[in-house]
């Protein structure tokens, strides 16, 4: 890349940073801790230098890094990265480890993927999810409500992933059904583990910027152990997240709002939150990337 080309994508780069920083209305600091969790060591000096065009991420890890905030920024793939050097760029990711979605889930979700044809990483940004679980039979069983506001990245987006597991030993795998907005394609079961894998398909593409709403109940069948959580997985951050439960019979006095940035990490407890009129909820704005849930006893 010749200086000048080199200065220009700097400033292109310096650019989309400070504009998706400001967006996500984070400091540094906080873009610092975020990608802490997610294994990138990154300073806030680094981090301001980037934002400033004093340097470029030029190096394979701060590479990975940059695809990272993407993701923690809640950008569509590629915004951050088309401002770096494509040679350097498209060398790390040839041989970068599946991000996102793929590098949060095992390899047989990974496999289930490739054979529905459903890309890895989406071509769009999530606006809000308002996810709530009705619990029946004892709390043995449960209706999950799920509806979701999205806003395209790219022409043509009209084949969402869905993607569910049934944590309970000896539990069949639930059921997904469409509701308004949508429809569901082809899907891939395995009783085994517990898991399906379908294609929520939107009446029509999408046109880069525009937004769809579409909802959909996910039926967790009756099991031996009762359900004691609800939590919802994204590879991106989500604007306006609602997870609610309401329960049946007893409820617990309250519940524990936790995070984890991937599958291998650690639950973080971020607080207690109190069981009103038999239900609890909790909204969440801007979230961190990872899986976000509610677990009781």
């Amino acid at each position: 890349m010749s200086d000048e080309n080199a200065g220009s994508a700097s400033a292109s780069f310096a650019q989309a940073l400070s504009h998706a920083v400001a967006e996500r209305g984070l400091s540094l600091e906080e873009v610092r801790r975020a990608l802490d969790r997610v294994g990138y060591g990154v300073t806030t000096t680094t981090l301001s230098y980037w934002q400033s065009g004093r340097s470029m991420p030029r190096r394979a890890d701060s590479i990975r890094a940059v695809v990272a905030l993407e993701h923690i920024l809640g950008t569509p793939a590629g915004v951050l990265t088309a401002g770096l050097d494509p040679t350097r760029t498209a060398h790390v990711l040839r041989r970068l480890p599946a991000v996102g979605l793929a590098a949060r889930v095992p390899q047989l979700l990974e496999r289930l993927f490739e054979e529905l044809s459903l890309p890895l990483v989406q071509d769009f940004v999530v606006g809000s999810i308002h996810d709530t679980l009705t619990l029946h039979d004892g709390g043995r069983s449960g209706v999950q409500r799920t509806r979701s506001v999205l806003q395209a990245s790219a022409d043509g987006l009209r084949v969402i992933p869905g993607f569910f597991q049934e944590t309970r030993a000896g539990t069949r795998p639930p059921h997904l059904l469409a509701g308004r907005g949508c429809t569901i394609g082809a899907s891939r079961v395995l009783v085994e583990e517990a898991l399906i894998v379908a294609e929520v398909v939107l009446p029509h593409p999408l046109q880069s910027g525009e937004c769809a709403m579409f909802e959909a109940e996910v039926v967790w069948q009756r099991g031996d152990e009762p359900i004691l959580e609800h939590s919802r997985s994204s590879q991106y951050s989500i604007q306006a997240l609602h997870l609610g439960v309401d329960f049946d019979g007893p409820a617990p006095a309250d519940v524990e709002y936790r995070w984890r940035p991937g599958p291998d990490s650690a639950f973080q407890t971020v607080r207690r939150v109190p069981v009103i009129d038999g239900g609890v909820q909790v909204c969440v704005a801007r979230t961190l990337v990872g899986e976000h849930g509610l677990v009781w006893e």
